[in-house]
């Protein structure tokens, strides 16, 4: 009865930080006017078509996995209009990463200590820079991640056998992330491989047999309602052509063994070098377990971690928001640094509420999404051109040579064409997006088409005779896009 008046009260404690602190650092919140991220905006518009009935990979041209658009469709029916339901997921997802990070803190200090670390935990992590503008895949990820850490730890610290039933949790988890965002799986690599190395040590290798068709039976069980729903739509060609094949081909960078080693070092530190204090804590998180949590401990650690690396950066790129992921990490290192300055560890009321409060205020202060705070529907594009769109009836939209700038969203349309928006990937690799848009354009498939022009450019330098032959322009926007002042063009059929 204790323990459960305990892990209640952490859970609530934990949400109400998650509430608290989502409410200013994620741009879903209901505090700001729009959430303009490209590709939160590309989820939902997939999520959206999801719920009136587009298939994922067969009617639109996306390439995260599938579960997160499910999730955006869920969203939707909370809010259609806006992102509110994608921040009512956020705030439960953040929650339980918080509180298994308290239950991994409870590993090695007393529990009570979790009320000074969980605020400043959750402090230093939405104010990564790698925490772009909330509703990313690696977001959802990491409370999956941090039951799995806290699991490993927990049976070593222990000095106990893991039962089967958590490797069929964790072989579930891992199906989920599969079809999240597969590049995210080397945990699961790791946390399985350890496993494996510790049971055939051991010659224990009908266990290591066991724990591997347990494991692989999760993953399945998680995978079956995929194939189920693609299979239903007769689109599991569709799933893999664009969710492995495309993203495979396009996101790969070819790079030689020496090159790629030197990379990801460079990379990895260089990401760390650029969160700043928490990046110190995220080193002090490598000292934490290699040297004071003994040789397998350590190794298991490492092992999770290395394969996730390989699997985050192995395609050769690096967008800022990929290291998000390895966050944990840091953790470690506030429990070092507070079993080196904390000697007693009574838990005060007033010190806790001070410490929230404090962290919240600076969050507030300096969380680089906190600048658009305060502005409304009006000073965006998006709504403006909204405005315009629908006074067409059953008006159609296309988002022309960029990646989704939420313009479905703020008109409540949805796309006509397969290629809805301009993914990150070079012509050379993939022509037949712009093949397909520039064919729309010709032929005046939609309506309305929308431009994004970056500095140094004008609409005239884009290739293409046929966009100001068949479209006129009726207005243009001028707005702060991820830091640069960027240019919205709206045109019309003529």
């Amino acid at each position: 009865m204790k323990k459960l008046k305990q892990n209640s009260t952490m859970i609530l404690f934990c949400l109400g930080i998650s509430f608290l602190f989502l409410l200013v650092c994620s741009k879903t919140s209901f505090l700001y006017a729009f959430h303009d991220w490209f590709d939160s905006n590309a989820f939902m518009t997939v999520g959206r078509g999801m719920r009136y009935g587009l298939v994922p990979y067969r009617d639109l041209f996306e390439q995260k996995g599938p579960i997160l658009y499910l999730l955006h469709m869920l969203a939707s029916f909370i809010s259609e209009k806006d992102f509110l339901g994608v921040w009512f997921f956020q705030i439960i997802s953040f929650a339980v990463f918080l509180f298994y990070s308290s239950k991994i803190i409870s590993l090695y200090l007393p529990k009570k200590t979790s009320y000074y670390l969980l605020p400043l935990f959750a402090f230093f992590v939405l104010m990564m820079r790698s925490y772009r503008y909330g509703d990313s895949a690696e977001e959802f990820a990491l409370p999956l991640l941090t039951i799995g850490l806290y699991h490993l730890l927990f049976y070593l610290k222990q000095k106990q056998e893991m039962p089967l039933r958590l490797f069929l949790l964790h072989g579930i988890f891992a199906g989920v992330i599969l079809w999240i965002k597969y590049s995210l799986l080397g945990f699961w690599f790791g946390f399985m491989l350890f496993f494996l190395i510790d049971t055939i040590q051991k010659k224990n290798y009908l266990l290591a047999l066991k724990r591997s068709v347990v494991f692989l039976s999760g993953m399945t069980l998680s995978t079956v309602p995929v194939f189920l729903y693609f299979g239903i739509h007769h689109s599991i060609s569709d799933l893999f052509h664009v969710y492995f094949m495309v993203n495979m081909q396009s996101y790969t960078v070819a790079l030689s063994p020496i090159s790629y080693i030197k990379w990801l070092y460079e990379t990895f530190f260089s990401k760390i070098i650029q969160e700043n204090i928490f990046g110190i804590c995220i080193l002090l998180g490598f000292v934490f377990m290699f040297q004071k949590q003994g040789k397998r401990a350590g190794f298991a650690f490492f092992t999770c971690f290395l394969f996730l690396l390989l699997s985050v950066y192995g395609g050769g790129r690096a967008y800022s928001y990929y290291f998000l992921i390895f966050a944990p990490i840091g953790l470690f290192g506030l429990i070092y640094l507070y079993q080196h300055f904390k000697k007693k560890h009574t838990v005060k009321t007033g010190n806790v509420i001070l410490l929230i409060v404090a962290t919240f205020f600076l969050a507030y202060q300096f969380q680089h999404n906190t600048v658009d705070l305060g502005k409304t529907k009006e000073d965006y594009a998006q709504y403006q051109f909204a405005e315009i769109i629908n006074q067409k009836v059953n008006a159609t939209v296309l988002n022309y040579g960029f990646l989704d700038g939420g313009f479905y969203l703020a008109s409540q349309t949805l796309p006509t064409n397969f290629y809805f928006q301009k993914n990150n990937i070079p012509y050379q690799q993939y022509p037949e997006m712009m093949d397909h848009q520039n064919e729309a354009i010709k032929n005046k498939e939609v309506d309305f088409v929308i431009l994004l022009i970056k500095p140094g450019m004008t609409i005239y330098d884009i290739d293409n005779v046929y966009l100001l032959r068949n479209y006129k322009i009726i207005t243009v926007h001028q707005q702060k896009i991820e830091g640069c002042n960027q240019t919205y063009y709206l045109l019309e059929k003529k």
